[in-house]
């Protein structure tokens, strides 16, 4: 999780791990090859650029830096783009009432997932989380999302905030509903490298247009 690993000579490898101190890994003596391979599976490969990146800085080597820029700005698009996509494939299985899918999209971790619905407890653990799920998809809303933003923490967790809107089938041309505002948090599998979602709070909150309305 967001634990970091000790590696062979008692550094804290892993998201927890300082810019500072990766850089310093990065310019002191090499390890040897056993001991280098297994510090390098245990950074991530953002942590190892941006560690990089400073260190081409430092040496006055922009080329090199110029081509590690650009492949960082790659690797978060990348990342963000995955995580939009896993918030809409939970959002599918939501409107779609799918059962399967919407357990696909959640983590495997039965210890680390929880889901705070509207108006009801905190379901706590993969087995509490998916049961409540299995009675709300039973009678799926027709719902739709506005304005989903995604931030990064870290290379291997992302939150998504978004608007959850639910329509009337027979008045969805007059708008929505009802308005939530849902938090989303995603975790990258290091099986699979797909997001999953660990957790999952939705609220009511007032529609746009009632707040405009009542500011005019």
């Amino acid at each position: 999780g967001g634990r970091g690993a000790t590696g062979g000579r008692g550094e804290l490898i892993g998201p927890t791990m300082g810019l500072g101190a990766m850089i310093m890994m990065q310019m002191r003596d090499p390890l040897d090859p056993e001991e280098d391979a297994v510090a390098s599976d245990k950074m991530s490969n953002v942590d190892l650029l941006e560690a990089q990146l400073s260190n081409a800085l430092d040496k006055e080597d922009y080329g090199e830096a110029a081509k590690l820029r650009d492949r960082l700005i790659q690797m978060r698009m990348d990342n963000t783009l995955g995580v939009l996509e896993g918030n809409s494939r939970f959002y599918r299985a939501f409107a779609k009432g799918d059962y399967r899918a919407m357990d696909d999209v959640w983590q495997d971790d039965n210890d680390f997932v929880s889901c705070a619905h509207p108006g009801m407890p905190l379901a706590s653990g993969r087995d509490s989380v998916m049961s409540s799920w299995r009675d709300i998809l039973a009678n799926p809303p027709d719902i739709r999302i506005e304005t989903p933003k995604v931030v990064m923490y870290g290379p291997n967790t992302a939150c998504v905030t978004c608007e959850e809107h639910l329509l009337s089938g027979s008045n969805a041309s007059m708008g929505p509903t009802a308005v939530g505002l849902a938090t989303n948090i995603f975790v990258k599998s290091e099986q699979d490298g797909v997001w999953r979602i660990a957790h999952h709070h939705a609220g009511p909150i007032i529609p746009k247009k009632m707040r405009i309305e009542h500011n005019a």
